[in-house]
């Protein structure tokens, strides 16, 4: 059982690691991806729940240009697959990058 309990620590550890570099790594990555105010809105959004029509209506933002962006932060790895629709792996908020409010809601 010690052993488990080492293996188990050092995973934890290894892990809390880890996360500090991908974390830095989105950090540089996620400005480049979204690099305006609409694909920070549509990336916000795609949460596995919203689909494509309601973000586009949401947003003013064509679904075939909602389905590139997405197509593009997939193969970067920014977005996974939830049943069929996509969600962001990580908020803006949670890494500390700005997104502006809407007015009036």
């Amino acid at each position: 059982m010690k052993m488990n309990n080492k293996t188990n620590d050092l995973l934890e550890e290894i892990l809390k690691w880890q996360r500090l570099q991908g974390l830095k790594l989105l950090r540089d990555l996620l400005p480049e991806l979204l690099y305006d105010e609409k694909r920070r809105e549509v990336y916000e959004m795609t949460d596995g729940i919203n689909s494509q029509p309601v973000i586009a209506k949401k947003v003013g933002v064509a679904g075939g240009t909602i389905s590139n962006w997405w197509n593009i932060w997939y193969s970067y790895g920014i977005l996974i697959k939830k049943g069929s629709r996509y969600c962001k792996i990580i908020s803006l908020k949670e890494l500390g990058l700005p997104i502006k409010e809407k007015e009036g809601g």
